[in-house]
């Protein structure tokens, strides 16, 4: 007799630096995305990760999207039948695959879109005559540095729906993987930190071996990204800009200029970097042939 039992299993965690918006991005294997409230007599928030009232409100008070205490979730609610050695193992292994998948798809959020999406703690439940629980801190997520917020328009949405469920990491490309780990690693750095480790991932995908560095990261930058002159012009400044505040801090220990701006401006370019050279048939090799031919013919780069 295998003394089955029936499990109703509960997947939770909150949400921080977000908006409605995310609500209209679509998960798989179960889980969405879900307005849920930090009141808990609505939906038990407290009892999901085993808190009080005041606890409650305290660790996610930063997380509400509006003053009714609102939060977004994402969650998982499904049931099935063990035996209690069953259920025991299953609630560990779930917690596995239950943290990469989540992480896979935080992660890819944060590729598509700029924020500092995070959770800190996950909470999973196996309620029947016996109950398996485990509630995960997130260490990574204690210390983002949120300088904006997820917000998408419908277009964004539609790109972001498309591109969720194909996203894994570590990415199979060793340079992109190193490039992605340094830019998903500045939502979680002061600035004077974050600006080295961006500019470190454009190094990686437009650097060699050279010299004059800051000219030749810029315009390739530039002319990799944008088509039309004046946007060309715009990047390839503002990356000088970038490059400059760099280097002050990193000779001088001087970061009285970083402003968040500049992080932001340069996660930009290194998302669209890292996406772009995703989707390319050719390698950095091959790439960087291409933009020094590019860079070549055109005529309009000041110093």
């Amino acid at each position: 007799m295998d003394n089955k039992q029936r499990y109703t299993v509960t997947i939770c965690a909150v949400i921080f630096n977000v908006d409605k918006t995310l609500l209209n991005v679509n998960l798989d294997n179960g889980f969405e995305f879900r307005l849920m409230s930090l009141i808990p007599s609505k939906n038990q928030l407290d009892e999901i990760f085993e808190t009080d009232v005041m606890a409650l409100r305290q660790d996610y008070e930063t997380a509400k999207i509006n003053e009714n205490l609102n939060v977004i979730c994402v969650f998982k609610s499904d049931t099935i039948s063990l035996n209690e050695t069953e259920a025991e193992e299953y609630t560990a292994k779930m917690s596995d695959e239950v943290l990469k998948y989540l992480d896979d798809k935080i992660r890819a959020i944060r590729l598509f879109v700029e924020s500092p999406i995070c959770f800190t703690n996950l909470s999973i439940k196996m309620k029947g005559e016996t109950e398996f629980k485990n509630i995960i801190p997130i260490n990574e997520a204690m210390v983002t540095n949120p300088i904006s917020g997820f917000h998408c328009n419908d277009e964004e949405i539609d790109k972001l729906n498309k591109n969720i469920s194909s996203m894994k990491f570590p990415l199979s490309d060793d340079l992109l993987n190193n490039c992605h780990r340094y830019y998903d690693l500045s939502y979680h750095q002061e600035n004077f930190i974050s600006i080295t480790l961006l500019i470190t991932c454009l190094e990686i995908l437009f650097l060699g071996r050279e010299k004059a560095k800051k000219e030749k990261l810029a315009k390739r930058c530039s002319v990799f990204l944008y088509e039309s002159k004046k946007e060309r012009l715009i990047c390839y400044k503002n990356l000088l800009d970038q490059y400059k505040k760099r280097s002050e801090f990193v000779h001088d220990g001087d970061c009285s200029k970083i402003i968040n701006q500049d992080i932001l401006f340069l996660r930009d370019c290194v998302r669209k970097s890292i996406i772009k050279y995703l989707r390319s048939k050719f390698g950095k090799k091959e790439i960087i042939k291409n933009l020094k031919d590019s860079i070549q013919k055109l005529d309009y780069w000041t110093s």
